[in-house]
């Protein structure tokens, strides 16, 4: 917990992510009572909104942790730790979606960590059962063993990723007809959720929206700006909005129109004025 603190603290602002290896206690079912994160890797530092590791870079790395920690691949099984900074932790569509892609029968687990009081972690394991299924479990009880120490390879990883950070690309519209765009952690409506997920409510849509603007969506707004995209009546419409496209109902361009009768950009901010 103290490299998690530490990493949030280096990147403020800016998500991070490397692949977690965990150990599990299984029940008498052959399903996992006790999980513990042993050891992480961080191996990227994304943007704002999106952080993605590459497989090459941890083939890198693989000899020398194996020989540090003879249990990977053995008795600690490999997952996922991303961060969201001061968003607040949960899993998005994407984290559901790389969840999804992961699972397998020994379980996968992922583990999204952020500054934001009351959604510092959030914890979840999937697999698939005997017909192919793929279930996701989002843990309800996390404890933090509080152990006040200090690593300097914190320090050598951590300058690691900000040496070999990518450049950042233009950003683009999170919206496509049909599907969401992995372009980030973002407000998800509609056919966006996975098939063996529920829809989320207009409620958990809003609370969702809100996270995102808290740390991506006011800038270069003024403050009456600000206030204003938070108004629940204006998400309202907004929303209705975005389902008709997501749907297929209306067309980008109509879309559009009726987002800048309503004062708002694709994201749901007050547009800018002069």
């Amino acid at each position: 917990m103290d490299k998690v603190r530490y990493l949030l603290k280096c990147f403020k602002s800016v998500e991070w992510s490397g692949p977690a290896w965990y150990s599990h206690v299984k029940d008498e079912n052959g399903f996992p009572s006790i999980v513990t994160l042993e050891y992480f890797h961080p191996l990227d530092l994304g943007t704002a909104s999106n952080t993605d590791w590459d497989g090459e870079d941890l083939m890198k790395i693989y000899s020398k942790l194996r020989k540090k920690y003879p249990e990977i691949g053995k008795s600690w099984v490999q997952g996922n730790i991303h961060s969201h900074h001061g968003m607040g932790a949960f899993f998005s569509g994407t984290d559901i979606q790389q969840c999804e892609d992961g699972a397998n029968e020994n379980f996968y687990y992922s583990l999204v960590v952020s500054t934001k009081a009351g959604k510092e972690l959030h914890c979840g394991v999937s697999y698939p059962d005997q017909f192919g299924q793929i279930h996701i479990v989002e843990f309800e009880d996390i404890e933090v063993e509080e152990n006040t120490t200090y690593d300097k390879e914190w320090k050598t990883q951590a300058d690691f990723i900000k040496k070999n950070k990518k450049p950042e690309t233009t950003s683009i519209n999170l919206w496509q007809r049909g599907k969401y765009n992995n372009a980030g952690q973002a407000t998800l409506f509609g056919t966006s959720q996975p098939k063996n997920q529920p829809k989320q409510s207009k409620q958990e849509r809003y609370e969702e929206h809100i996270d995102w603007l808290s740390y991506n969506g006011s800038y270069g707004l003024n403050s009456q700006q600000q206030e204003t995209m938070y108004d629940w009546q204006l998400f309202d419409e907004f929303d209705d909005i975005q389902l008709e496209y997501e749907k297929g109902k209306i067309t980008k361009n109509t879309r559009d129109k009726k987002l800048k009768k309503l004062g708002v950009d694709e994201y749901g901010r007050p547009l800018l004025t002069k």
